[in-house]
């Protein structure tokens, strides 16, 4: 697996409802979304690569696509990135 988009990963347990659209809604503790694999992680087909609680079947379908859209999938690893980026001005 090449990458996982955080933001997307973040939309996808707000549909679940483990998030806020605004601050009147309330958050459900007992939704969201456990990352199973990793960038650099060697995944096949079927695979699982997250694993999404959830309490309203009305909500999956929506939140799946969004965890379908966070992954990028490539015969190539990725290519090494720092874990540390500092920007000196």
């Amino acid at each position: 697996m090449n990458r996982i988009d955080a933001e997307l990963v973040g939309r996808a347990s707000g549909v679940l409802g483990a998030g806020r659209d605004r601050i009147v809604d309330p958050v459900d503790h007992a939704v969201g979304i456990t990352v199973l694999a990793r960038p650099g992680d060697v995944v096949k087909r079927g695979d699982p690569i997250f694993e999404l609680q959830y309490r309203d079947p009305s909500r999956l379908e929506r939140a799946v696509a969004f965890a379908r859209l966070a992954v990028a999938i490539a015969d190539s690893p990725p290519r090494p990135r720092p874990l540390i980026v500092s920007e000196v001005q």
